[in-house]
């Protein structure tokens, strides 16, 4: 019969004559013994990590040997040894009960490549791939491989040189996407009323093309941020709002400055309730300023400037209380007042410069507590 007592029971019929080597054999094995109380074992397992594994080792010496060798790649392999157990590498993380790589991020290490090894898809257990900030010398995504990644959460090919058209449909099959960042960013000087300059290292502007975004973010329903910065979708008209609002309900970070849009900004889009960040800057966007972005609770930044907007900014808009940037500078036929501050805004930045606005600056503009940046210029 299983014992159903303590162990302070056990010693209660113990002669004093029991050898004390007995005792401290009952002591070290007292932890596996139910409690009194609660009648269940404590579990003393220790999990030990696994080793990376052989299959896991060779794709990453692939990729590694696919770069070009530099002082800038020499730093960033420099804890990749075969002697060394690559769950350790800088920039690797592995799952520690199976000893297979989730997590590879070699973001802003300045790598240099002609082409992107399709050995990285070999490794089909990884979740979070960054390999930003490098540069692929001007060749294509690989059209296929990225549906074999099918754990893949968080997927970053910033600023990385890379041209042609983007694998949709590739990417499109990664339905755990939670972020998605193809951007290209430059830097930006804004010379008031002669425009802006934009200056960077890409080859040519748009480098990359997305001719039917319905293709990239059908399966995406789990996607949170969607980061498209440079990206040409001129070909979309209307279709990219129309797609956003029915395939990413959960969309958080919306991110598409210069990718050429040139239609309205559709209504369909006040499904996207979660919406925190609104970036549209440097497109061709027609029409008004819905007003529906003034009923996204979370709504923090709101970016519209350069556009072709029109009509009268929603009032609304510049009381919500959580925006902490609104930029809608150099809309010239974007007409409107500037509002009573309330003292609970949040603003930080707040731009309608080389726009129709019009009327007196109020002495409630001194409510904004946080301000940092102010823009009227005309």
């Amino acid at each position: 019969q299983p014992y159903k007592g303590t162990v302070t029971h056990i010693f209660s019929y113990m002669p004093l004559s029991v050898p004390l080597v007995l005792l401290v054999l009952l002591l070290a094995v007292s932890s596996l013994l139910p409690s009194a109380a609660a009648g269940t074992f404590t579990n003393h397992t220790i999990s030990i990590p696994v080793r990376c594994l052989p299959d896991q080792v060779s794709p990453l010496f692939w990729l590694k040997h696919s770069f070009t060798v530099t002082n800038k790649s020499a730093l960033a392999f420099q804890s990749w040894k075969a002697s060394t157990d690559c769950c350790h590498w800088e920039g690797i993380r592995c799952a520690a009960t199976s000893g297979r790589v989730t997590s590879l991020d070699l973001g802003d290490c300045g790598l240099k490549s002609d082409y992107l090894d399709y050995v990285l898809f070999e490794l089909t257990s990884i979740r979070y791939l960054n390999l930003g900030g490098n540069n692929f010398s001007y060749s294509e995504i690989p059209p296929t491989g990225f549906e074999q990644l099918t754990r893949l959460t968080h997927l970053n090919l910033s600023n990385s040189n890379f041209a042609g058209q983007v694998p949709a449909y590739s990417i499109g099959r990664l339905t755990d996407l939670v972020s998605l960042d193809l951007s290209f960013y430059s830097e930006i000087t804004d010379l008031f009323n002669d425009g802006y300059m934009a200056t960077s290292d890409w080859t040519y502007p748009w480098q990359l093309t997305l001719p039917d975004l319905t293709t990239l973010v059908a399966n995406l329903t789990c996607l949170v941020e969607l980061h498209l910065g440079s990206v040409d979708m001129s070909d979309q008209g209307d279709k990219w709002c129309t797609a956003l609002s029915k395939y990413t309900p959960n969309l958080r970070v919306l991110s598409l400055p210069f990718c050429s849009l040139s239609s309205p900004i559709c209504g369909s889009l006040a499904g996207l309730q979660s919406l925190s960040v609104v970036n549209l800057q440097y497109n061709r966007l027609t029409g008004s300023i819905p007003e529906f972005f003034a009923n996204f609770s979370s709504l923090s930044v709101l970016q519209l400037s350069y556009n072709y907007l029109e009509g009268r900014a929603p009032p609304m808009i510049f009381q919500h209380k959580k925006l902490v940037t609104i930029d809608l500078h150099h809309n010239h036929n974007l007409s409107g007042n500037l509002p009573n501050f309330s003292t609970e805004s949040s603003l930080e930045k707040f731009f309608v410069g080389d726009t129709n606005f019009s009327g007196t600056v109020s002495s409630s503009i001194s409510n904004l507590k946080h301000l940092k940046k102010l823009g009227l210029n005309a």
